[in-house]
């Protein structure tokens, strides 16, 4: 039940945090276009990955494959906990 919860919560709220990380590492002279672009691969990825990993299933017979490169993205969640301090502290006010 708690492990539901957390899954839950870490899914609604994966595209607000990139928006706020987005805003505080890049600031916000060109924010909608860097938001834009990373949201469009958001959303490529998350339907393209659903596709192959049912290609992959189908040619494999099995979802092994397919879940050992999933198991690879755990680095870019590694990577993720230390992205140092963030560059633009008080976000449009003090915009660089």
């Amino acid at each position: 039940m708690a492990a539901d919860s957390f899954i839950g919560s870490g899914l609604g709220a994966e595209v607000d945090i990139m928006a706020f990380l987005t805003s505080r590492y890049l600031g916000l002279c060109a924010f909608g276009a860097i938001y834009g672009v990373m949201f469009a691969g958001f959303g490529l990825a998350g339907g393209l990955g659903t596709y192959l990993m049912g290609v992959v299933n189908d040619t494999r017979s099995s979802y092994a494959v397919a879940l050992d490169v999933c198991l690879m993205t755990s680095i870019g969640a590694i990577i993720m906990m230390r992205p140092g301090p963030y560059r633009y502290q008080c976000g449009f006010l003090n915009d660089k």
